[in-house]
């Protein structure tokens, strides 16, 4: 007799042995051969191929008495690592899926077991640290993963204008002013354009390139 466990209700199980004939798909928990004395080998298997066996095969003798196997399949797992650049030692950082929530502290990776299929992941942002793989759609396809995760510190272009009234656009957004017409905004590295106007006042234009941690201060009178 062959008993089974670890497999979901109704899942299809198969029994080989060795020289003899098979199982056929087997539904039920437990299945019997009728065999003469002697020793045999057997392999195992399952339809759903998110499952399996350690040893995948095994023998026994049968000496004038029933004879009792058991076969624990497991699901079968693979490592999706996430591996992090850029943070400051003792800096946490956050990875999102699945309906869990993982975080490490840098420089160590975050790794997380998962059977076949399709997951999607999201990477938080930092009060001061970004990255530009918020979003990572991971295929675990029987081997492991390994997903790179690079962070920047934020960059930032600030001043103040005059008249404290006038519209300020960064890559012709709207930019919030503080009521003395001074503005703090946190960018990814890269290159801006910024536009400054009030009627009767001839407007301001700037372009210029900003890296990673940079502060780009501005003092701007139309």
């Amino acid at each position: 007799t062959f008993t089974e466990s670890g497999l979901p209700s109704g899942t299809v199980w198969y029994i080989n042995l060795t020289s003899e004939i098979s199982s056929g798909p087997i539904i039920t928990p437990s299945y019997n051969f009728s065999l003469a004395n002697g020793s045999y080998s057997y392999r195992d298997a399952t339809s759903d191929k998110i499952y399996f066996t350690s040893q995948n095969s095994g023998s026994f003798t049968v000496s004038g008495a029933s004879v009792s196997e058991s076969v624990a399949f497991s699901k079968v797992l693979y490592k999706v690592t996430f591996i992090e650049t850029g943070l400051p030692a003792a800096v946490e950082w956050y990875v999102n899926g699945s309906g869990m929530l993982e975080r490490g502290s840098s420089p160590s990776n975050i790794s997380l077991d998962f059977t076949n299929g399709t997951y999607l992941f999201t990477v938080t942002n930092l009060s001061s640290y970004y990255t530009t793989t918020t979003d990572i759609s991971v295929t675990v396809n029987g081997k492991n993963v390994t997903e790179m995760v690079d962070y920047y510190h934020w960059a930032y272009i600030a001043g103040k204008v005059s008249p404290i009234n006038a519209a300020v656009t960064i890559n012709s957004k709207a930019v919030s002013l503080t009521p003395s017409g001074s503005f703090n905004v946190s960018v990814a590295k890269g290159t801006y354009h910024v536009i400054v106007f009030s009627p009767g006042y001839k407007p301001y234009y700037s372009n210029f390139t900003v890296n990673p941690g940079n502060v780009k201060n501005m003092t701007i009178d139309l």
